[in-house]
């Protein structure tokens, strides 16, 4: 009789919070209908993520004070995050938990977790809790070193199963390294009622050690799989173009599983690409490659049109002075020659002088805008050349050296502009 009662009060105890929030994010993709993930990178130099997330929250929930509930949104990459606004579907702001809630509500949801694969004595030690405490606490750098520790030390708690709940408990801790539990507070009538929250926050660009034209930007998607249906845009900033978007799903075992791409069937790209995605279960992880390039109807078209016109001047600036007596009546004054060919410079210089932009901008438009400075050197040494005379060899030596300046810029602009509008 007294065992009877003991499994009595345990099926109608409610539930830990460690086993609801488990629960909620095993499951999450039964009642987030739609994530919608918009990547757009600010003319102001900014990038940010905002996320439309469409959704049913399930009962129980994990109640907060004030008639409020907690509603967790996913994982957010470790780290300060900048300029976060989040609002329900009444445009309301909604409250964020901390860093210090967060990791206590992660580590409680991974001690449940941990109770499906550990006998019980285990799962209440110290020692569990604080191997779990260093991977939910480490810090960015820290991430490989804290899930080698967590992997040594469930290896050596003697012979456990494999299966799918150790599956899910090694890879949510191992998410939770490199990521953080990110929750809000939403109003209690949310629970069982369909709606809609919306959240930004200012997000980083992997570093890119060389450029070329167009540039693959890979993005990793670490909660592909959270909601049952999942969509992705790009915003470019203006001057770029989205050449394709592509994104590739992976299973926990890394095996490469379902492919989405939306590539510009144009030679001049919008600066928007959007997919469309449908994970095929709950812990498929994705990543996504972005192909940016400059749009030609801008900083291309005129560097290719500023390299040729200079190369044509250059060419006849040299027939010129090899047949003198042919093109030339009588000798110039420096100054007027000089001063027609400084106006060059300027001219071409004009286009690297611009007003803060995105750092793919930057990136994307330099192998053009040093195309430009040397079209503008060159002209500037014509102009020098022209008002100082030089001895021989000195002065063959100079237009030597500007000649094949200018024959470089030609070759290098054509082939960028070749980069820019090819389309495979």
């Amino acid at each position: 009789m007294a065992n009877l009662t003991s499994r009595l009060r345990q099926l109608t105890a409610r539930p830990s919070t460690g086993v609801i929030l488990a629960g909620l994010m095993l499951r999450s993709n039964t009642w987030m209908h739609r994530r919608v993930e918009s990547l757009r990178m600010d003319a102001n130099g900014g990038t940010t993520l905002h996320v439309s997330l469409d959704y049913t929250l399930p009962s129980p929930a994990i109640e907060r004070s004030g008639k409020r509930v907690l509603l967790p949104l996913g994982f957010v990459r470790k780290g300060a995050l900048r300029k976060v606004n989040t609002r329900g579907a009444s445009g309301q702001p909604l409250p964020i938990l901390d860093s210090e809630e967060n990791g206590s509500l992660a580590v409680e949801m991974l001690l449940a977790l941990a109770a499906q694969v550990l006998p019980d004595t285990i799962v209440s030690s110290e020692e569990c809790r604080n191997t779990l405490e260093g991977v939910v606490y480490c810090s960015p750098n820290g991430a490989p070193e804290a899930v080698a520790q967590f992997e040594a030390w469930l290896g050596s708690q003697g012979d456990i199963e494999s299966g799918p709940a150790q599956e899910v408990f090694a890879s949510m801790t191992a998410q939770l390294a490199r990521n953080f539990l990110f929750a809000v507070e939403a109003d209690a009538a949310v629970v069982g009622t369909r709606s809609i929250v919306k959240y930004s926050y200012e997000d980083e660009l992997p570093e890119i050690r060389k450029v070329s034209i167009p540039t693959t930007i890979a993005r990793g998607i670490p909660q592909f799989g959270i909601a049952a249906s999942w969509h992705f845009e790009v915003e470019a900033p203006a001057g770029l173009g989205v050449r394709a978007l592509r994104v590739r799903e992976y299973d926990v075992d890394g095996t490469l599983g379902s492919e989405w791409e939306d590539r510009a069937p144009r030679r001049d790209p919008e600066t928007v690409a959007h997919v469309a995605c449908r994970p095929d279960h709950r812990l498929t992880t994705a990543t996504a490659d972005i192909v940016l390039t400059p749009q030609r109807r801008g900083l291309p078209r005129v560097t290719l049109w500023g390299a040729l016109l200079t190369g044509v001047l250059v060419a006849l600036a040299l027939g010129a002075r090899t047949f003198t007596d042919v093109f030339i009546a009588e000798s110039p004054a420096g100054s007027s020659p000089a001063s027609i060919l400084l106006a060059g410079p300027a001219l071409l210089l004009s286009w690297l002088s611009r007003a803060p932009e995105h750092v793919m901008v930057a990136r994307l438009h330099w192998p053009l805008r040093r195309v430009l400075v040397v079209s503008s050197f060159v002209l500037f040494g014509m102009a020098l050349i022209v008002t100082v005379p030089l001895l021989s060899p000195w002065n063959c030596m100079a237009w030597a050296t500007i000649a094949a300046a200018q024959a470089w810029a030609v070759v290098e602009a054509v082939s960028l502009y070749r980069s820019v509008v090819r389309t495979t």
